[in-house]
């Protein structure tokens, strides 16, 4: 989860990059199409409690538990400017 957003020491595209990403990934869309309007909304959380599926900010959260192991790629870390 992005916990601040840094902007000394970064190119301006770098600072773009911060600029745009989402702060956690309760904020991050669906799809860049979001279903045609349907993904923002409160569409897909309910078809997704109706098939018991868990949200993606709550499997980030039971990842550590179930001893999962998330490893980011260092090279697009670089590219968005993330040290």
């Amino acid at each position: 989860m992005k916990r601040q957003t840094i902007w000394d020491g970064k190119s301006l595209s770098e600072k773009l990059f911060s600029a745009i990403l989402p702060s956690g990934p309760e904020r991050a869309g669906t799809s860049k199409l979001q279903m045609l309007g349907l993904g923002k909304g409160g569409v897909l959380k309910q078809i997704m409690a109706k098939h018991n599926v868990e949200t993606l900010p709550s499997l980030i959260s039971l990842a550590p538990e179930l001893g999962v192991r998330m490893i980011a790629c260092r090279m697009a870390m670089s590219i968005i400017g993330i040290a």
